[in-house]
């Protein structure tokens, strides 16, 4: 960026004939032909000749492309042809905060009154245009050794945030990788943390040193509890085992005991649907047994068709056979809904297939 600003100001010719040239080079339209090329001066160019000294303003910075020939219009006006615009090539891409890629273009506008200056800055800043700060340029010498300056100390600048970018970026890949190699104990750590926190927070305290917790258990799984409360117990340095009590609650104590029903894969799905209308006392029959039956049937009736229940029936079969693989996969909450019922729907498939056989239906046609 400063080496396309220095091209703009580091070139003489006589301070007498700016504003004529200028002026000469502005069409009546109102545009400049001064683009990329053209009289070129500097801020404060003495001529040896005359030993006269002539000072100009100036504002530099970047534009949109596409903003160009609209920006350089709109300064000659609201300059009233008191200003001169050039633009140059960056020599390297731009990017904004952001670290996209723009296509900007380097300008510069030389102007003599101070009065225009606000007006010159208005419309940068009306076309989106980034300002940038250019030492004051007298003479030539001085002024290539003042942009020189300033360029090395933003390169310098520029290497400084590279190295420590590289620096940041090795330190996380270093974390990343370390915590990857411990992902998956940290995530087994934090399961029994919080099973352990949901577990003491249902407990009340009995005594200043003990917790006391209700809770039903199945009649066949009272000596797995008991196993589970000894091991929970038990000391791992010494062996041995903190003082603890499991007691039966009289049935006088007793309130309605929880439901609680066996199912595998092929029933639970059948279950499910019967807990949707409404759960079993205790001790009363399930439904869910003759659920397996009729729910599939009453489907059959409705949707009797050979060639739809066919299709529907195939899909279910091949969710049944590749379960093992379909259980390890990753499945959308849609398709993991349609697979947890595929038992459901193998059935639903066959009674339409039946029924369709008994309603002569094949896609709707008669076969």
């Amino acid at each position: 960026m400063i080496e396309r600003l220095a091209e703009l100001f580091e070139v003489e010719t006589n301070p007498g004939g700016i504003l004529d040239a200028t002026n000469a080079a502005i069409r009546d339209d109102g545009t400049s032909a001064l683009i990329g090329g053209g009289v070129a001066f500097s801020t404060s160019s003495v001529t040896e000749s005359r030993q006269t000294q002539v000072g100009f303003q100036h504002v530099a910075g970047t534009i949109p492309r596409d903003q160009v020939r609209k920006f350089e219009r709109r300064v000659i006006i609201a300059s009233r042809r008191q200003a001169y615009v050039r633009f140059s090539e960056p020599q390297y891409e731009l990017y904004n905060r952001k670290g996209e890629a723009e296509d900007r273009v380097v300008f510069a506008v030389f102007f003599h009154a101070t009065a225009v200056a606000k007006r010159v800055r208005r419309v940068c800043s009306a076309y989106g245009s980034s300002l940038y700060t250019v030492p004051e340029l007298g003479d030539p010498m001085r002024a290539h050794a003042a942009v020189s300056s300033r360029q090395k100390q933003v390169r310098l600048h520029i290497e400084e945030q590279s190295d420590l970018l590289r620096r940041q970026e090795a330190q996380i890949k270093t974390t990343l990788m370390k915590s990857a190699r411990d992902i998956v104990h940290l995530k087994r750590g934090v399961r029994r943390e919080k099973a352990i926190a949901i577990a003491l927070n249902r407990l009340e305290p009995a005594s200043d040193t003990m917790l006391k917790g209700e809770a039903w258990v199945l009649a066949a799984e009272r000596a797995t509890v008991e196993d589970a409360v000894r091991s929970a117990h038990q000391v791992q340095s010494s062996g041995a085992a903190l003082p603890y009590f499991v007691n039966t609650v009289p049935k006088q104590h007793w309130g309605m005991p929880p439901t609680h029903f066996r199912t595998n894969k092929f029933t639970k799905i059948f279950q499910d649907v019967v807990d949707t209308y409404g759960v079993p006392m205790y001790k009363e029959v399930n439904p869910a047994l003759f659920t397996t039956v009729s729910f599939p049937f009453l489907f059959g009736v409705m949707y009797g068709d050979v060639g739809h229940a066919s299709i529907i029936f195939t899909i279910a079969l091949l969710a049944v056979i590749f379960e093992e693989r379909l259980i390890r996969a990753k499945l959308s909450d849609m398709l993991q809904m349609a697979f947890h019922g595929r038992y459901m729907i193998l059935l639903m498939g066959f009674f339409g297939m039946y029924c369709g056989l008994v309603y002569n239906d094949l896609f709707g046609l008669n076969f």
